[in-house]
């Protein structure tokens, strides 16, 4: 394998754990503000303000007071401060538009009692997308929530939420009761485990992307994903950051996706991961789907490094990410 096609596979390729780490910690939101892509026509992207909902309601009920029709598809109110108040009013108007599809409430102050205020008129919508993250409820909310999603939603970002096992366990029963795929479940830092992984598990079936990252999952709830990937699932994409999976789910997973058919991406950023586990990630090579490989943040070396750009050489994948390891300066030289 030649060293130019080595730099191209491993990010920050020539840097050691403490250099890359100070590159990578930089602010997400770097984007110089030119070059960042306005709203579309069809998009509404609210300043942050205390009155934000009311004033996309007003504006909503003017324009259709004065006989204009109301095209909006996606409206964004992350960040905003809203509250459970705030969501009353919104919710009261959401079914007057039959265009809007992605609703983004995250990074809010919504408890339970938002959420059933949304709850209540969500069945009425012809939502694909609703995004909840970072909000203040709980398992009963979810529970709530999750009985009235419209049956058009096919991406719902619930993490950072006090979800736990119960609450997962509701998300679990809905996938599973519904008759077509589901594309996306968001489910990152929300308090899962290992039980919440062995509750979800089921639900892989019906799932084309799943973020469980944060939830401390550690090797049995691993394990429990990779005996469900190993029966076969649709899942094209899975996060795994920061879940305790450790050499041994390393491998539990590596078994299970080798055979896997359309798993295409696996980030496993920050789960102690050695060269012991690098080894048993090699054998995912087998896998015809693979094309992206996150190892970011874990405790690999030039050795295990070595195993895994000899194994993957000549095979589908396209991304392996081993930025902030401990890689010599001088192992792709």
């Amino acid at each position: 394998l030649k060293s130019d096609s080595r730099c191209q596979r491993v990010m920050g390729c020539g840097a050691g754990k403490t250099e890359a780490k100070q590159s990578h910690q930089q602010p997400a939101s770097e984007t110089p503000p030119e070059t960042q892509k306005p709203a579309e026509p069809t998009q509404a992207v609210l300043a942050s303000s205390p009155n934000g909902v009311k004033a996309i309601k007003d504006g909503i009920q003017a324009l259709q007071a004065s006989g204009t029709s109301v095209d909006l598809h996606e409206l964004q109110l992350s960040s905003m401060g809203i509250e459970d108040a705030g969501v009353a009013l919104l919710a009261a108007e959401l079914p007057s538009s039959s265009t809007l599809e992605t609703l983004n409430l995250g990074v809010n102050s919504v408890t339970d009692v938002g959420v059933e205020y949304l709850a209540k008129s969500l069945p009425a919508t012809r939502l694909k997308m609703l995004s909840l993250e970072r909000n203040n409820f709980t398992a009963a909310g979810v529970a709530r929530l999750v009985r009235s999603l419209p049956p058009n939603l096919e991406k719902l970002m619930l993490g950072r939420n006090r979800i736990g096992l119960e609450g997962t366990q509701a998300v679990a029963e809905f996938l599973l009761q519904r008759q077509q795929p589901f594309h996306t479940l968001g489910l990152g830092f929300a308090e899962l485990k290992d039980t919440g992984a062995e509750a979800i598990a089921p639900a892989l079936s019906k799932l084309k992307v799943l973020d469980l990252s944060g939830n401390h999952l550690g090797i049995k709830g691993s394990a429990f994903l990779a005996e469900k990937l190993r029966g076969g699932t649709m899942l094209e994409i899975l996060k795994l950051e920061s879940d305790g999976v450790g050499d041994e789910g390393a491998k539990a997973l590596a078994d299970a996706i080798a055979t896997h058919k359309t798993l295409q991406e696996l980030v496993l950023r920050r789960n102690s991961i050695t060269d012991v586990g690098a080894r048993s990630l090699s054998t995912m090579s087998a896998s015809r789907s693979l094309i992206m490989l996150d190892l970011l943040d874990n405790s690999i070396t030039d050795a295990g490094a070595s195993v895994l750009l000899l194994k993957f050489s000549g095979k589908p994948l396209r991304k392996l990410n081993l930025e902030v390891n401990e890689l010599s300066s001088g192992m792709l030289a």
